[in-house]
């Protein structure tokens, strides 16, 4: 059953944390962030493969509004209907970034550590 509370503009706008933060529900999975310090921040929450995932869509100020935060989960839904869930992009392109130009096999790997830890003159 859909959420029958929505967010307004207004509402976001004009609501605070005070000393916790809090959160501002919208519905299917999306939420605005508050913190006391003033962030605010749009979250969609979802499950892929048994496992609770969150992941941040924008800042609400000056970025992102309501509608283009709701855009914007429309879309994520859309892939995630496809099996292309955002996290898992993420953590694919920064395991991409680690590696060396070489494949890290394990000859290369203990060959690298092999030269560092024995190189240092005695």
């Amino acid at each position: 059953m859909a959420n029958s509370y929505k967010l307004t503009n207004s509402i976001c706008r004009s609501a605070r944390a005070s000393n916790t933060a809090i959160k501002l529900f919208d519905g299917e999975g999306m939420y605005l962030w508050i913190f006391p310090p003033g962030a605010e921040i749009w979250r969609l929450a979802y499950r892929a493969h048994g496992k609770q995932n969150t992941y941040s869509l924008g800042s609400l100020r000056p970025e992102l509004s309501l509608a283009a935060a709701r855009s914007r989960r429309a879309e994520l839904r859309a892939k995630m209907r496809e099996g292309i869930f955002p996290t898992s992009r993420v953590t694919s392109h920064q395991r991409m970034r680690h590696l060396p130009g070489r494949m890290a096999t394990c000859q290369f790997t203990s060959r690298s550590w092999f030269s560092a830890r024995f190189s240092m003159p005695w």
